[in-house]
């Protein structure tokens, strides 16, 4: 098990990029321990871009272990991918849990999500939200950042939602938006203490999987599992309940078996010929 923090290696010297990441690794290496029980090693590897880190990560030692948690940049969310192993995002298992919150915050209001409409703010700090989102029906998504303010003020585009994703740290703004509109849903995580709900169930899903594959019906899974072991009067489950993490790892351990089932499915089967009109 790793805890690897993917840096550019244009941002300065290597030395003192490995030397600014380190009290972030061993900060991750005491949570994963904490949480999971097994011991985590932590190593970092500058890469600058996903090519690099990929090959970074192929070329760590055996003994280190197949399963990594990793906080990559926006350029490296491809390289786990490429380099032919699970790669567990800091950001992904955040994702979950914005996921889970969304869906219980929404029944909790007797809402359907294909009604909701979502503005996530920052989108690309969380790059699997978005198709985790669609996957969980969400009716309608759309991405704001910082540099479209000029031309799409964020208090006159929330008019038009009813959940607001603030991934970005918009809290004055998002206040002056809310005022006058008391159903406005706003979700802001905490991007570490949220990432752990679901982290040790996954990992632990990992250890035993055959060839696991990481995508978004994996990780849809995990935060159904969320929101099931939430009690009554929160939207995310305690993270101190004994029993989260073997229900988180029941449900990746289900969504990896059928997605290795699928793949071998895929593999067998005949070749088709012919083609479909695009609908």
């Amino acid at each position: 098990m790793v805890v690897l923090d993917a840096g550019s290696d244009t941002d300065g010297s290597r030395s003192s990029r490995v030397a600014s990441v380190e009290p972030v690794l061993s900060r991750w290496e005491a949570l994963i321990h904490d949480r999971t029980g097994p011991a985590a090693r932590p190593v970092c590897v500058v890469a600058h871009d996903a090519m690099r880190l990929s090959a970074g990560l192929r070329g760590l030692p055996a003994e280190i272990g197949r399963f990594l948690v990793i906080r990559p940049n926006r350029a490296h969310c491809a390289a786990g991918e490429d380099s032919g192993l699970p790669v567990v995002t800091v950001a992904a298992m955040a994702a979950v849990a914005v996921t889970a919150a969304l869906l219980g915050t929404l029944r909790r209001r007797g809402m359907q999500p294909r009604q909701t409409r979502v503005l996530i703010a920052g989108s690309a700090t969380m790059p699997v939200l978005c198709p985790l989102l669609a996957a969980a029906g969400v009716g309608e998504l759309t991405s704001w950042d910082r540099r479209d303010a000029g031309r799409f003020p964020l208090r006159g585009i929330t008019r038009d939602v009813e959940v607001v994703i603030d991934l970005l740290g918009c809290g004055r703004d998002l206040t002056d938006a809310a005022r006058g509109r008391s159903g406005l849903i706003i979700i802001t995580p905490d991007t570490t203490s949220w990432a752990l709900l679901a982290l040790p169930g996954m990992l632990h899903a990992l250890a035993t999987a055959h060839d696991p594959r990481l995508d978004v019906a994996l990780y849809y899974a995990c935060a159904l599992a969320l929101v099931k072991a939430s009690p009554p009067g929160r939207v995310l489950p305690d993270p101190t309940d004994p029993e989260l993490g073997p229900a988180i790892e029941q449900a990746a351990t289900h969504a990896l078996r059928g997605g290795a089932r699928s793949r071998r499915e895929q593999t067998q089967a005949p070749p088709t010929t012919g083609w479909n009109r695009p609908r």
